[in-house]
């Protein structure tokens, strides 16, 4: 079978079985990102628009920055992925509703990322080149466990706290020295219908 036809196979499988769970993917990949931020060095000087004027001490009002050759800037993914007039008033809340009811996938006026808006898996020409293979090994994991396996929290679940130290890892709090725990319990769900 040929890559492109597997590849849409697997996506009608995965947006007919758990359309929801599809959904609601694009608001973890926006609360949650793998890296808060991106790392690179201006090749050759330039001017960076800014889409809000910023006001100086002196009263001035920037509307761009100059970049020179050299400079290395920070890119917040995390930050882009939470600004209030991207993603509405409850922009630090995770709310996968905002996908479902089509409101994240209103025409913006800045669209940067290549994957619903979002900057999880950057955009241009150093976007993420692995980044339709993550969301579909994503999608396809995730419907396949959610119908064989129920979750539910232990006593630990709500101290787990996300560390941001180069990649995101959840921790529990009072216990950082055992490094990376994400506590669950998971049980093997009941087969109610047949599975695919």
């Amino acid at each position: 079978m040929p890559y492109a036809t597997a590849f849409i196979k697997v996506r009608d499988v995965v947006y007919l079985r758990y359309y929801d769970v599809a959904l609601s993917l694009q608001e973890v990949l926006r609360f949650y990102p793998v890296v808060y931020h991106a790392y690179r060095c201006a090749d050759n000087d330039d001017i960076l628009p800014l889409s809000q004027p910023i006001t100086t001490r002196f009263g001035k009002a920037i509307r761009e920055l100059p970049v020179p050759k050299g400079t290395r800037i920070v890119t917040s993914i995390a930050a882009y992925n939470r600004i209030k007039d991207l993603w509405g008033e409850d922009a630090h809340v995770f709310n996968p509703e905002r996908w479902l009811n089509g409101a994240a996938k209103e025409k913006k006026a800045t669209s940067v990322g290549v994957y619903s808006n979002l900057m999880t898996f950057l955009g241009g020409a150093r976007t993420c080149i692995g980044w339709r293979f993550a969301e579909v090994e994503i999608q396809v994991f995730l419907t396949d466990i959610v119908g064989k396996f129920e979750f539910a929290p232990t006593d630990k679940s709500g101290r787990v706290r996300l560390e941001a130290s180069g990649l995101t890892t959840p921790t529990v709090g009072g216990e950082f020295e055992k490094g990376v725990q994400l506590p669950l319990r998971v049980s093997v769900a009941p087969r109610t219908e047949k599975v695919y």
